[in-house]
């Protein structure tokens, strides 16, 4: 991995507000103050368009929402949301998971799970589970959450697809809480393993936002043929996805699946 990689935040509740008090003494102070706030937006202006600026814009293109591989595989993604107790009470970190057995075998991001101490998993007909079996499958930032369910939509994972440069794939996922969201891409670049290591990773053009973590990066069959970690900013304004392919981490996820099935 190179130093231009960040791993997707986690999307957290907070305020960005700040308040403060002051006294009205007459209205020659109370106009005061209502000039120097104008000024104060005035100059504020361009940095505030800049801010707003730099945020991804998504929306959901209508006509993916028929394309036949998005209709296959959406049904089988879920919302992650990893549950954690502190002193400041409960905290709830948001990803992306898929299922990929009709019991419930769910794939999503280790860095999404890590701290939790139970998760929720949602799926787009309402069903919802929790669970704390859990395991990272290797060394790789992908873990299998373990759930106890009954005729579960699943997508299927390809261990013998290679991705390639060039290549149409179909990323679906729950980025800035857009749940489900379809995105249409094309393999930029494909990085082979470094010294000692089988990871690789590929850089998808779609764009990576906070809560896309764990996402499957589907081929034009219909099948999971890597799964997005990372995102890698490009400017301001968009960022693109990396992920991680199956091919690479196929010997630990059946080992983990298997473990993890032996309930």
């Amino acid at each position: 991995m190179n130093n231009d990689q960040q791993e997707l935040p986690i999307m957290t509740q907070h305020s960005d507000e700040d308040y403060a008090t002051y006294r009205q003494r007459s209205p020659f102070f109370k106009a005061l103050a209502v000039l120097l706030l104008i000024g104060f937006l005035f100059l504020a202006l361009p940095q505030v368009v800049q801010f707003w600026g730099s945020k991804p814009q998504l929306i959901q293109d209508p006509a993916l929402t028929h394309d036949p591989v998005a209709a296959l595989g959406r049904a089988a993604i879920v919302v992650v949301e990893a549950q954690s107790q502190d002193g400041l009470g409960m905290q709830i970190k948001k990803g992306t998971g898929f299922n990929v057995d009709v019991d419930g075998m769910i794939i999503t991001n280790q860095h999404v799970l890590s701290g939790a101490d139970a998760v929720s998993i949602s799926f787009i007909d309402g069903r919802r589970y929790f669970s704390n079996r859990w395991k990272q499958a290797g060394g790789a930032d992908i873990a299998v959450i373990d759930i106890k369910g009954r005729e579960l939509p699943a997508l299927k994972l390809d261990y013998m697809a290679i991705p390639h440069s060039g290549q149409e794939v179909t990323v679906i996922g729950n980025p800035l809480n857009m749940e489900r969201l379809i995105q249409k891409g094309t393999i930029f670049d494909v990085t082979p393993p470094a010294r000692g290591s089988n990871l690789s990773y590929i850089e998808v053009q779609v764009t990576a936002a906070p809560g896309l973590s764990g996402s499957p990066v589907i081929n034009e069959h219909g099948r999971v043929i890597a799964v997005v970690y990372a995102a890698r900013k490009k400017s301001e304004q968009s960022s693109t996805a990396l992920a991680i392919p199956v091919t690479s981490v196929y010997q630990e996820l059946e080992q983990t699946i298997a473990q993890l099935g032996d309930r």
